[in-house]
């Protein structure tokens, strides 16, 4: 009975009373009551309650009610539930345990306590049928028995194991409304709109468990609000606070939408605060002003480090970090704030050399800069999968950039995998999707897209005075303005010994990549119509930039290995040149690349592909696009003696130097020089000379005319053949056979 005895009394707490006037003296003591049970319920990390318990909760609740006569007592209950059970009709057909169970779990309350499993959450409902079952649910009645004594009523039937439940929940709620009738202005919905309200604050079930360690913002004492009315900023800082007091562990902010304010969020050492990915929104406001930029998520601020040797292993994971909260499309963004920004200095002894801080599966909307990461110990971290929209200047940075009030470098020695900035540099300053300002760095499959850009032609090619010229020039490191040259860039690499791997620049206003220090690699790497017409908004326009941009400005050992420029769509506007590599470098290396759909700028002739490299170059510079080859590394070429047939005599002083080929590996040219008396007639076809199995062959046919006659070696062949001899000997040739030879 306990279980029938519950449902009724949900059902009666539903209900009105039998006067307004006690109803408004009684409804502050049910909103209490409700309160109150809400406070029984047990936390998600202990077990769900027993049966006893769970009874005795109710005996006790209606008890400290002491309600008005007119109430519901828990015998009349009883009386209530025993009387409507007696009075069911035979049970209508095809009603089944599961409908019993589903009419339970909606009498009850659809979702489980916290803490309640699942299991034990059905395992309850399988108690209160078989308590139904047990006390007495009328069956169907049996048979009518055989004709008797008059008044003899025939054979009981047997217990049926269905119960009608709809008949259950009609009759006891008819009853209730019988006794109590609903008074004027205060009626059912009036009431359960009460304990809906509170039943609402409940925090959903959740796999994670509250400890000492690990706190739900949603519980006690944070009570944050997950439906975005409330500001929450506190109830996270406090949880943060906490934890990192009790010496580190986890703050889970569940799925909802939490307003935060300035100063927003700031992460303390050994404390993760993760989410439920973009479940759980974080919506900055604006309500109070932002003097100085700061993170939303933050160590620090963007001037001003955070100094603390405690300020290890934290982080911030799988949350959408936004701005303001109306919809979901992307809004302006706000000034001076990022969406995650750490300066951390662990000071001159550390217990650890690094932060090691966590910023993973994170989705940023509406910031200035989007994700910045600055300081001197914020390192060795292992981004995933860092998604940046719409942003006002740069969407990822990385180290401080240059004119940054602490100076250069920080932030070394991280990897970011898959991250995905688009939509950067909204302001149209000068600010590329992705900045990155220090060493030993490393992208893997990340790609900067869709940065806005606004340069004039002067500022895209760093001259120091405007005009855009046949040929673009570039001045000397002393001379060229780079001011401004990375606005509207996909990638803008400042830094030393950093790899890019399987890396895109993708329609962005400027350039698509600009590697303007040394020593980095780009493996694999993909620019792709850069200052594409939509986002190339400034003087430059569409068709100005380069797919690939390499500065002179200390970016001695970069290497470009098998990079692809491409125009995609040519109709909207793409690169003006593949690959531009500025003057007086050294040790450059451009080696596999190639340039697809994009043209040879119309007033520059003599190139096979739209690349420019600037003269003159320095020592131990390799560039190869495609067929365009130029390289300042000096080779000596390979030298091999031709091998004359019978009736060859080579000629001249010194037979031995007279016949042979020159090849240079390098560029793959040859040079057959010949010095010989043919002393007997040739058929056309006949074989004059042949190379040994080791030398390189022809790629295409390489021929000359002597004599009437043509000297030539066809394609893939070792061999020097004549034709148009006509029965001749004793002729004099002397001639070359120049062409491109494979190796």
């Amino acid at each position: 009975m306990a279980q029938a005895t519950t449902l009724a009394v949900n059902l009666g707490k539903l209900s009105g009373t039998g006067d307004s006037a006690v109803w408004a003296s009684v409804q502050p003591r049910l909103e209490s009551y409700i309160q109150q049970e809400l406070a029984k319920l047990p936390t998600p990390s202990q077990p769900g309650i027993s049966q006893e318990k769970a009874e005795e909760i109710v005996r006790n609740a209606i008890q400290a009610l002491n309600l008005p006569s007119s109430f519901l007592t828990e015998n009349r209950v009883n009386e209530l539930v025993q009387t409507a059970i007696n009075a069911l009709p035979t049970p209508a057909p095809g009603i089944t345990e599961q409908r019993v169970t589903e009419l339970i779990n909606q009498a009850v309350g659809r979702l489980p306590a916290p803490g309640t499993s699942e299991e034990r959450a059905k395992q309850l409902i399988a108690d209160a049928l078989e308590e139904l079952k047990k006390s007495g649910v009328a069956g169907p009645r049996g048979e009518r028995g055989e004709p008797g004594a008059p008044g003899a009523p025939g054979a009981p039937g047997t217990p049926g194991k269905d119960a009608d439940m709809d008949a259950v929940r009609a009759f006891v709620t008819s009853e209730v409304q019988r006794l109590m009738p609903q008074p004027s202005g205060v009626d059912e919905a009036k009431a359960k709109s009460l304990i809906d309200e509170a039943l609402a604050k409940l925090p959903r079930q959740s796999a994670f468990h509250t400890s000492a360690r690990s706190v739900n913002v949603l519980q006690e004492p944070y009570n944050a609000d997950p439906t975005g009315q409330l500001d929450s900023t506190d109830a996270i800082q406090r949880a943060i606070l906490d934890v990192n007091n009790l010496g580190g562990g986890a703050v889970f902010i569940p799925a909802g939408v939490y307003l935060v304010s300035f100063p927003f969020i700031e992460l303390k050492g050994m404390v993760f605060v993760y989410g439920e990915g973009s479940g759980t929104q974080i919506v900055a406001t604006t309500s109070k002003a932002i003097n100085q930029k700061t993170g939303v998520f933050r160590t620090g601020t963007w001037n001003n480090r955070a100094q603390d040797p405690s300020l290890l292993r934290f982080g911030v994971n799988n949350l959408w970090i936004k701005a303001r909260r109306a919809g979901y499309q992307h809004q302006n963004f706000i000034s001076n704030l990022c969406g995650v920004l750490f300066n951390t200095d662990l000071g001159s002894g550390p217990a650890d050399p690094d932060a090691v801080p966590s910023c993973n599966f994170l989705e940023i909307w509406g910031m200035e800069t989007g994700a910045a990461f600055l300081g001197t110990d914020d390192q060795a971290m292992k981004v995933f999968s860092l998604k940046v929209r719409n942003a006002g200047q740069a969407g990822l940075v990385v180290g401080k950039p240059d004119g940054h009030p602490e100076g250069t470098g920080g932030a070394a020695d991280n990897k970011f995998y898959g991250a995905d900035i688009g939509g950067s540099n909204k302001s149209m300053d000068g600010y590329a999707g992705i900045e990155v300002y220090t060493s030993q760095t490393k992208f893997v499959g990340s790609t900067s897209w869709y940065t806005a850009g606004n340069a004039t032609f002067a500022q895209l090619y760093a001259q120091p005075s405007g005009g855009r010229g046949v040929d673009v020039r570039a001045g000397s490191p002393q001379s060229a303005n780079r001011a401004g040259q990375k606005g509207g860039a996909g990638w803008f690499i400042k830094a030393t010994k950093c790899t890019f791997s399987a890396c895109e620049a993708q329609e962005n206003g400027g350039h698509g990549w600009i590697v303007a220090y040394g020593d980095n690699l780009l493996d694999g790497c993909r620019g792709e119509s850069s200052s594409y017409g939509d986002t190339a908004k400034g003087e430059a326009g569409a068709n100005s930039a380069a797919d690939f941009y390499v500065c002179n400005t200390g970016a001695e050992g970069t290497v470009l290995l098998g990079c692809t420029s491409r125009s995609a769509r040519k109709g909207s506007g793409g690169a003006r040149w593949s690959f531009y590599v500025e003057s007086w470098f050294k040790g450059l290396t451009l080696q596999g690349c190639v340039s697809m759909d994009v043209s040879v700028p119309a007033e520059t002739t003599g190139l096979s592909v739209p690349v420019r490299v600037k003269d003159p170059q320095g020592p131990g510079v390799y560039i190869q696009v495609g067929p365009y080859r130029v390289t300042t590394y000096t080779y000596t070429p390979q030298v091999v003696d031709l091998q004359p047939k019978t009736g060859v005599k080579p000629y001249g002083d010194s037979p031995g130097e007279r016949n042979y080929l020159m090849y240079n590996p390098l560029y793959c040219n040859g040079q057959i020089h010949i010095e010989a008396l043919l002393e007997e007639p040739f058929v056309d076809g006949g074989i004059l000379f042949s190379l040994p199995a080791s030398a390189p062959t022809p790629i295409r046919t390489v021929k000359s005319v002597v004599e009437g006659m043509s000297i030539y070696m066809n394609a893939g062949s070792r061999d020097v053949l004549v034709w148009g001899m006509g029965g001749r000997s004793n002729v004099k040739v002397i001639t070359d056979l120049v062409g491109f030879f494979n190796g």
